[in-house]
Order: C-alpha cells, then sequence, then structure tokens
C-alpha cells in the first residue's frame, strides 16, 4: 500500500512541477495575450497536481510508525493475553502465600527427624531418608513414598522454608500389616507435629476423627484442632486414606 502511494505520489508530483516550469515559461515569453492567460491557469493547475502529490506521499515517520507498531498489533492476540492473566494471577497467589505463610512450626529437616523418632517409638518400619524439594511457582512441595502403599506429601512456604501442611496417604491391601502401617503412619504424624500431647490425648484425635473400634472407614471426613493444628481425615473406597495436618487458622486458599 505504501509503494503504490509512493509512485502515485512522486508522478504526480513530477508532472505538475514539470507542468508549472513550462506554463512560467510561457507566462515570461508569451506569444499573445491568450496564451498568457491560460499559462497562468496552467501554472495553478500544475502546482495543484504537484500538492497533490506531496500529499499522496506517505510521510517516513508515518511509515515507520505503521511498520513498527504493526508486529506488536499482530502479536497482541488472545493468546498474548491470556498469558498476562495467567501470570497476574500466579503473581497474586504467590503475594498471598507470602503474606499469610501458615505453618506447622517446623522446617523439612526438623520434620524428618521428629516423624522418624515417633515412627520408630511406635514400632513402625519405616523411615524416611531425605526429602526432596520441589521449586513451584507459589510454594514448594515434596513427596516421599515410606513403603509401596503408605506415603507423604506436603508443602512448603517459599518466605521462611517452613512446612505449611503434610499429608499421609495410605492404601491398604486387605493385610494386616498395610492397615497397621496405616495407623502407625497416623500416630507418628501427630506425635511428630504435636510432640507435648500426651498418649491419651493423641489417641483422643483418633477418635474425634471417627477411628473406633469396628468403625466403616470406607468413607470418612472429619477434622479437629488440637493446640492451634488441624488434623484431617478422608477415605474412600477409591483413594484410600488421607490424613492431614495444616495450621487451624489456614483455609488451603
Amino acid at each position: 500500500m505504501h509503494t503504490f502511494r509512493w509512485v502515485i505520489g512522486i508522478v504526480l508530483l513530477i508532472f505538475g512541477v514539470l507542468g508549472s516550469i513550462g506554463s512560467i515559461m510561457a507566462v515570461i515569453k508569451p506569444k499573445n495575450e491568450q496564451d498568457k492567460a491560460n499559462s497562468k491557469s496552467a501554472i495553478i493547475g500544475g502546482l495543484v497536481i504537484a500538492a497533490i502529490g506531496w500529499f499522496i506521499i506517505p510521510s517516513s515517520s508515518s511509515t515507520a510508525v505503521e511498520s513498527t507498531s504493526s508486529p506488536s498489533q499482530q502479536a497482541a492476540g488472545p493468546n498474548s493475553e491470556t498469558k498476562d492473566i495467567k501470570d497476574k494471577s500466579t503473581q497474586n497467589e504467590k503475594n498471598d502465600a507470602e503474606k499469610t505463610a501458615y505453618s506447622i512450626g517446623m522446617n523439612p529437616e526438623q520434620f524428618k527427624v521428629s516423624f522418624n523418632q515417633q515412627a520408630q517409638a511406635f514400632g513402625a518400619s519405616f523411615r524416611i531418608n531425605s526429602l526432596e524439594i520441589d521449586e513451584g511457582p507459589v510454594q514448594n512441595s515434596f513427596k516421599y513414598m515410606l513403603n509401596d502403599h503408605l506415603g507423604l506429601v506436603g508443602s512448603i512456604n517459599k518466605k521462611d522454608g517452613s512446612i505449611r501442611d503434610v499429608m499421609l496417604l495410605g492404601q491398604g491391601d486387605g493385610t494386616l500389616k498395610s492397615g497397621l502401617d496405616i495407623l502407625g503412619g497416623m500416630g507418628a504424624l501427630i506425635a511428630a507435629t504435636n510432640p507435648s500431647l500426651p498418649p491419651e490425648e493423641r489417641g483422643q484425635i483418633l477418635k474425634d476423627l471417627g477411628i473406633t473400634k469396628g468403625a466403616d472407614l470406607s468413607n470418612v471426613d472429619k477434622s479437629t484442632v488440637r493446640n492451634g493444628l488441624k488434623y484431617t481425615l478422608s477415605s474412600s473406597k477409591d483413594i484410600g486414606i488421607m490424613f492431614g495436618v495444616s495450621n487451624a487458622n489456614d483455609s488451603g486458599k
């Protein structure tokens, strides 16, 4: 489009200028009064044509603006807007996580040591060797398999490295050992995160969550609070047991 305007504008400008020059010469040396009058009209016409040509030619500044704006206009499509929204959403979540920084009062290393001590006290065969921290955009996390049917997952605050919450995941295989491992893991998790509680109070937590003799644990969703920590039990036939601990003031958002 710019090339076409350049060509038309230059052609009109050249014809207008040449016509005006010829007409000026005719005015300077006219053959008669009629030629002189016609030449004056021709000068005006030539100047008009030249002016039209001049205005048709696109200026370098407008060309630069249009040429530089086109790529940005092409780039600013739906995908770019979606990315901006996602980036802002992630940043808002990150700011909220750093602002609250709820925790269970220990870092991953402290949790590992305490959990292993309590697991040994319960006579469990599993231990945490090391916790590998996975970096995330909003918060960090860890996961660890204690055995084939029992594992731990947790989230970590980026702000201070404290653990925000820990969940024990268990899927029994129908054997007595798998059931005892799950109960031992729950007991070790309670004692590790709330060591000041006496044994009878730890047992009461399990009772509050519906873990009693002969209870049906195939569909449970309960929680209870001790010393500022909330213990939650969820279960179903499909996913098994999910037993978690978090700060009582943490809504999980």
